[in-house]
């Protein structure tokens, strides 16, 4: 229940203890013999009202103030209850990730032996690649899956960070991990002042940045432009990570935060699911948000908003 709400009923609980207060100094008035002109009430009825004013405003108020207790210990219950939940899939995860680390190691490293003994034909390579590749593929969704673990908590430790110094390394990150010499239009604030710092976790930061430029470039053609560009308003960075890709359709913008979602486009690329779940926790956890703008088959702007201050 709102605050105003609950206000608001306690002021309608109070209306017959102020009735009865009032017919009470009516009653004070007759008693003392301070006639009042204007207030002809009798010592029994002004009484009678006192009383009744009294009882009705005492059973309301002890009917809100149980049903706010009721409605505390409903939500303890169900905080309680969410908390549970969480630690169990925290705890699968984890058993999930040792379950399968051990595996994959050793199929990619026979994959990569078999590949390199030179015994294999043309058509058993390209077998073997292919399954190198969805071990990968795997190998990355359980990293993706022990990361977005480990940020379930709700707090993470803040330090000053220096976003020019973010952005220049993720940028620096994402062009490296590519097999051409495309590169990515890094344009920063510096006029009328530069980026302020802001409270945060620079890693987690690298993480979410990165993995938003990586996507800008892997689903948009070498000779699309990728932009980012970074501003600041005072009270927020907004950094903006732009394509002319092949963009999202309509009617997926709305799942794409979702874990384990990829669209019909996303899939014709390798992927996890888990990236962009991934960037909105580590940006809720900076207090700060993400948003979408996108044209199908034109390109897609992601905007991370960041708070210079930090909030309570």
């Amino acid at each position: 229940m709102r605050a105003s709400d609950q206000t608001r009923k306690f002021l309608i609980a109070s209306i017959p203890l102020i009735i009865g207060l009032l017919a009470s100094a009516v009653w004070a008035f007759n008693l003392f013999g301070l006639q009042n002109p204007a207030f002809q009430a009798r010592f029994d009825l002004s009484w009678l009202f006192a009383l009744l004013g009294i009882a009705i405003s005492a059973v309301w108020l002890c009917g809100l103030v149980l049903q706010r207790r009721e409605e505390i210990e409903h939500n303890k219950a169900l905080a309680m209850q969410e908390e549970a939940h969480a630690q169990q899939n925290r705890e699968f995860l984890r058993r999930l990730d040792h379950e399968l680390k051990n595996p994959l190691t050793i199929i990619r490293l026979g994959i990569l032996n078999l590949m390199d003994g030179g015994e294999l034909g043309d058509g058993q390579k390209a077998s073997a690649e292919r399954i190198n590749q969805q071990a990968e593929r795997l190998r990355q969704l359980v990293l993706d899956l022990r990361r977005l673990t480990e940020l379930e908590s709700d707090a993470i430790e803040t330090a000053p960070v220096d976003l020019v110094d973010v952005l220049e390394e993720s940028v620096a990150l994402a062009e490296d991990a590519l097999e051409t010499e495309r590169k990515v239009n890094l344009t920063i604030q510096t006029t009328p002042w530069p980026l302020s710092t802001i409270p945060g976790d620079r890693e987690l930061l690298i993480l979410a940045l990165r993995n938003l430029i990586d996507n800008a470039l892997k689903y948009s053609n070498q000779e699309d432009r990728v932009d980012v560009r970074a501003l600041d308003d005072g009270e927020a960075i907004t950094i903006e990570i732009a394509d002319n890709g092949m963009g999202i359709p309509d009617g997926e913008i709305g799942y794409i935060f979702e874990q384990l979602y990829r669209g019909d486009q996303a899939r014709i690329k390798p992927g996890s699911g888990l990236g962009l779940p991934m960037v909105e926790r580590i940006i809720q956890l900076h207090n700060g948000r993400v948003e979408v703008r996108s044209r199908n088959q034109t390109g897609s702007v992601f905007a991370v908003t960041l708070p210079i201050h930090p909030t309570v």
